[in-house]
């Protein structure tokens, strides 16, 4: 039988494995807009936001578009999956220095709720991001918990940002769908 140190070894190495090859699905996924990939997953940011409209249509996506269009730091871009549904990531290329915060944690989902005049926004983690969560805190085991927080911290933090800015497409979406 295997010692705890071999083991050890042996699951982050297909974590690394596994981390290179779901990295590529799910960029696949990500950048083909692929609907279940934008519905589905682990979810750790939801937040509703009321609106004042009567119209049976969301806005548009690309007024959408219009409001996260940086010069800064990078685009938020949008895709309706369905009449009541519209996905939203960063933008993959865009040229001219834009300022990274750090890797995006989750991609997103705008929910539009006619019967009851509200907005839900969903992020679901990437699995790759997850995966490296699970690495980092398996590899830091026998390290200790000062490993695991330097790590962790500052993935954190970079949640913290994405989730300000998914709240900021939130209260856009139903301001914007509460003028139609």
């Amino acid at each position: 039988m295997p010692d705890w140190t071999t083991l050890q070894s042996q699951i982050v190495k297909l974590l690394v494995i596994g981390i290179f090859v779901l990295g590529i699905i799910e960029s696949i996924f990500y950048a083909k807009w692929n609907p279940s990939y934008f519905r589905n997953g682990l979810p750790v940011f939801t937040r509703r936001f009321a609106a004042n409209s009567f119209s049976p249509e969301p806005p548009p996506a690309y007024e959408l578009e219009e409001r996260f269009r940086s010069k800064i730091t990078n685009s938020i871009v949008f895709k309706e999956i369905s009449p009541t549904e519209y996905a939203f990531r960063y933008k993959l290329f865009e040229f001219g220095f834009r300022i990274r915060y750090g890797p995006t944690i989750m991609r997103g989902l705008i929910l539009w709720n006619f019967d009851e005049r509200r907005v839900t926004v969903k992020g679901y983690m990437h699995w790759t991001t997850f995966l490296f969560c699970v690495l980092i805190v398996l590899g830091s085991i026998g390290a200790g918990s000062p490993a695991i927080l330097i790590l962790l911290v500052p993935l954190g933090l970079f949640y913290g940002v994405e989730a300000l800015r998914f709240s900021e497409v939130g209260k856009f979406a139903a301001e914007c769908w509460s003028k139609y």
